[in-house]
């Protein structure tokens, strides 16, 4: 009788499972990246919210020409299906805020940091001074 090869049988399950380790990796990896990016555009959204409510102004990076100037007729290059899904914070960074200083209160402050969103920063980079 003849003996079954179990060399090269061992040698396939290896790969099979090699590459189903590293798909399963990959989709793990991937769920992080999402999460990550989803978190920070709902710390991102809260901010804009608020500093909304307070009778402030938003400009996004895709609002910006590069020269350090907004132009608020450019639209948003992603598709509207995917911002209406996922919210235009998801994909668009705050680059300038214009707001009465007055209007914010130390409470607003707090809250703005808690959500890792520096509201000083951000007006530095609209105004072009790193």
């Amino acid at each position: 009788m003849k003996q079954p090869e179990t060399g090269r049988r061992r040698s396939i399950m290896s790969v099979r499972a090699l590459l189903a380790g590293g798909v399963l990796i990959c989709i793990i990896a991937g769920a992080f990246y999402l999460v990550r990016f989803q978190n920070r555009a709902r710390c991102q959204a809260e901010a804009v919210a608020l500093i909304r409510s307070r009778g402030g102004v938003v400009f996004y990076d895709y609002q910006s020409n590069g020269a350090h100037e907004v132009d608020l007729s450019l639209k948003p290059v992603w598709p509207l299906w995917a911002i209406d899904v996922l919210g235009i914070d998801f994909f668009a960074s705050v680059v300038g805020v214009e707001l009465d200083r007055a209007q914010i209160t130390e409470a607003d402050d707090k809250k703005l940091e808690q959500l890792g969103f520096n509201l000083a920063d951000v007006e530095m980079k609209r105004l072009g001074t790193n």
